[in-house]
């Protein structure tokens, strides 16, 4: 089965879209026994809708609401629509860092705010049952509630660092789970449940 991964998005100086992706995706959604795929979202009505796993809704950069410039807000309308179309296919999507951000400010209506001590650190996140020791790369934040989000994972500032709608079945990471964790498995298996309901 396949995994599709949706690319890091930015226009360059003769104004052309371009695709890019960290080779640790593929690497490591081969370690979790699926075949990956990059996504090409100006072509998405292509993919094999049934022969589909899940969505990987990557990170790197920032959202425009936090860094304006016409790269960002391209990402953003184009990750928003890859979204919204895995969504209507009942495909599940698991989000991180940057397009988590995307999704918790606009689907789920959160407020992002600046943060200087989630960068290239390690931390414990935590539910009412569970403790997962994550890694974090983003210089911004999310904090605050919605009923959508069926279960939310917080860092000891209060941010919210993973969460689920089980009813889309999206998984929201705040963190890189293709890069490397202390608390690995835990984290694959969050993923492997969110593909498996």
């Amino acid at each position: 089965m396949k995994i599709y991964v949706s690319p890091y998005m930015f226009i360059d100086k003769n104004n052309s879209l371009n695709y890019s992706i960290e080779n640790s995706y593929f690497k490591y959604i081969f370690e979790l026994g699926f075949q990956p795929v990059l996504l090409d979202p100006l072509n998405i009505n292509r993919i094999d809708v049934n022969n589909t796993s899940c969505l990987f809704l990557t990170g790197a950069g920032n959202i425009n609401s936090v860094e304006k410039n016409k790269s960002n807000k391209t990402r953003d309308k184009i990750d928003l629509n890859t979204y919204n179309f895995f969504i209507s296919k009942n495909i599940p999507i698991i989000s991180i860092c940057r397009s988590s951000q995307l999704l918790l400010t606009k689907i789920y209506k959160l407020e992002i705010y600046k943060n200087k001590e989630h960068v290239r650190k390690s931390h414990i996140i935590k539910n009412n049952k569970k403790k997962i020791n994550v890694n974090s790369f983003h210089n911004f934040s999310i904090k605050g509630s919605n009923k959508k989000l069926s279960e939310l994972y917080i860092h000891s500032d209060n941010s919210i660092e993973m969460a689920k709608d089980l009813r889309r079945r999206t998984l929201i990471m705040m963190f890189h789970p293709e890069r490397k964790n202390i608390d690995q498995k835990k984290i694959n298996s969050q993923i492997l449940e969110i593909i498996s309901t």
